[in-house]
C-alpha cells in the first residue's frame, strides 16, 4: 500500500462485494506461519454471508498490518464484525 496515495487521496480502489467471514478466513491463512511462529490465537468471529463492498486487497493488507507486526506471544485476536442494526 503506498502511503503517499493514501494520505494524498490519490490511490485507486477496486470495490466489489465480498463476503467478509470469507475474507477473513483467506488473511488467516495468508498469515498462518507468522500466526504459528509467534504462538498467536486468531479467532474468526465474523457472521457467515456477512457482504461488504470494499477493495479485497486492500481489507487484507489491514488485516495483516493489524495481526502480524509486534504482538506478544500468546496475544489472541477476535475478529468480529456486527451487522448493522440500520
Amino acid at each position: 500500500m503506498d502511503m503517499n496515495q493514501v494520505l494524498t487521496g490519490t490511490s485507486e480502489l477496486d470495490l466489489t462485494r465480498v463476503d467478509a467471514a470469507e475474507l477473513v478466513d483467506r488473511a488467516i491463512g495468508a498469515v498462518a506461519p507468522q500466526i504459528a511462529k509467534k504462538g498467536l490465537v486468531v479467532i474468526n468471529s465474523v457472521e457467515r454471508n456477512l457482504a461488504l463492498e470494499g477493495d479485497q486487497n486492500r481489507l487484507l493488507q489491514v488485516f495483516w498490518i493489524s495481526v502480524t507486526p509486534s504482538s506478544d506471544e500468546g496475544t489472541r485476536f477476535e475478529v468480529r464484525l456486527p451487522r448493522s442494526t440500520s
